[in-house]
């Protein structure tokens, strides 16, 4: 079962529905260390790719109207400002500001 690290407040909010008390996201690139080395999806915010809507959009899809709205690769490095996954014969460099949430796969 992927593990879900919410890394935006927006991704806070879609998982604290259920009155729980959950830890604030992660604001350092220490913070997300654990992460390094797994195979990770990342859900890229909505409005940034210009995705947004009033209709509802499950944080965990992965594409909207034929629309690519993740990437999938090993986290290669974790910076503060960005997170660069090792995807299919690339470097993907995703800034940590854009991020909706991760889900981490293992190794």
């Amino acid at each position: 079962m992927p593990i879900v690290v919410a890394v935006s407040i927006a991704g806070s909010l879609l998982l604290s529905g259920c009155g729980q008390i959950l830890p604030p996201p992660p604001s350092h690139a220490a913070d997300l260390l654990p992460l390094m080395g797994q195979i990770c999806t990342v859900q890229i915010k909505r409005s940034t790719l210009g995705a947004a809507a009033s209709l509802p959009i499950p944080p965990t899809t992965d594409n909207i109207n034929g629309a690519q709205v993740s990437v999938s690769g090993k986290v290669k490095q974790i910076g503060e400002d960005w997170i660069v996954l090792q995807g299919a014969g690339e470097d993907l460099w995703i800034a940590r500001t854009e991020i909706m949430l991760i889900q981490a796969h293992g190794k």
